[in-house]
């Protein structure tokens, strides 16, 4: 198993790809950009040791591309490769409009008690002015 098969995104559990950009802590822990910022949505502290004095700054890793074996047409290499890599990204967006949809929903049911609330002040300062 090659090392970029292993370096993955402890947020997402996918692997790194040369396109990602990927953030490295001052802590040492490295997360894809946009998982990232939906965890800081919900915490200041890094996913994974929780520190809140982490800075993070971009990384910049070269991976290499793997080669395709002796025996392989090399077309069928990327095109395998070139579907492999939709589908991540594909199920990257699937699950990052997941968590939208909850943040989203969270949202939605904090502002209906928020006009209910009002509502019903509305309501009792109206029948306190009769």
């Amino acid at each position: 198993m090659s090392v970029q098969q292993r370096v993955i995104c402890t947020i997402c559990s996918e692997r790194y790809r040369m396109t990602d950009q990927i953030l490295a802590g001052t802590c040492g822990h490295v997360f894809h950009d946009e998982c990232l910022d939906r965890w800081r949505l919900e915490s200041s502290t890094c996913p994974i040791c929780r520190s809140e004095e982490s800075v993070y700054f971009q990384l910049y890793l070269d991976f290499e591309e793997p080669s395709t074996s002796p025996g392989q047409d090399q077309s069928q290499g990327q095109s395998g490769s070139t579907v492999d890599s939709e589908y991540s990204g594909i199920m990257r967006e699937y699950e990052t409009l997941l968590y939208e949809t909850g943040v989203y929903r969270e949202e939605i049911e904090y502002l209906n008690e928020r006009m209910e609330a009002i509502t019903l002040r509305n309501s009792q300062l109206s029948s306190d002015s009769d």
